[in-house]
């Protein structure tokens, strides 16, 4: 049997060798992959390098969404824009326009007189439409007033309206108009309106008319 201070002469006094690390033992190019792979943060320079890389990706992206978007808005704006043959005819009465000239005056002049001939055959619809035609080559109170009379005839009371509306503001004092507006609201059941046409056209009578106790028509005043 051996002594126990005897096996001190089998123990081995030299120092236990440090562990070899991992990269130690790779070499200084596995330290670098190791590293990669264990995601090591990126510098501050490096962060903005990625973002304006990708954000030069995305430009051109951008960019045809802006071309598409501009192409498209000439689109919306063609189809909500009213063409020029679809504005009625009493619309393009109210854009401004240059005084007619005298030829103009003279064809409508023309028209008005067929328009009158052929209201007198009671052909009313043909009437509107000189009348209408003359309207938009010289517009005048007068012809206005007339085509309200052939609206009348045809029950058409929303016209006649309109055009004895149109006659009054060209000329305030055109009495035939005046009392046609007063016959429209009449018929529209609109009395008090049709009262102050009434009363409107009594005070224009002359005084020696109102003492002879000259009335309005009956279809006015009842």
């Amino acid at each position: 049997m051996f002594d126990i201070d005897s096996l001190e002469t089998f123990v081995d006094r030299r120092p236990a060798p440090k562990p070899t690390q991992a990269w130690e033992a790779a070499g200084p190019t596995s330290q670098g992959a190791e590293a990669e792979e264990v995601g090591a943060p990126k510098s501050r320079e490096e962060r903005l390098r990625d973002f304006y890389a990708k954000r030069q990706q995305q430009q051109p992206q951008q960019h045809e969404q802006q071309q598409q978007q501009r192409q498209e808005q000439p689109l919306v704006a063609n189809e909500n824009r009213v063409a020029p043959s679809s504005i009625s005819g009493e619309g393009r009465l109210l854009q401004q326009r240059k005084p007619p000239t005298e030829e103009e005056e003279l064809e409508a002049l023309r028209l008005k007189k067929r328009g009158n001939d052929l209201y007198e055959a009671q052909d009313y619809e043909a009437a509107v439409e000189h009348y209408s035609t003359a309207l938009k080559t010289a517009p005048s109170a007068v012809l206005h007033s007339n085509r309200a009379a052939a609206y009348m005839m045809l029950g058409w009371w929303d016209q006649a309206l309109r055009d004895t509306r149109a006659a009054l503001r060209k000329d305030p004092d055109n009495g035939r108009a005046l009392e046609r507006h007063g016959k429209v609201l009449l018929a529209q059941d609109k009395l008090e309106d049709a009262l102050r046409v009434a009363a409107d056209m009594e005070a224009r009578l002359p005084a020696e008319k109102r003492d002879q106790g000259q009335q309005l028509p009956a279809n006015i005043r009842r």
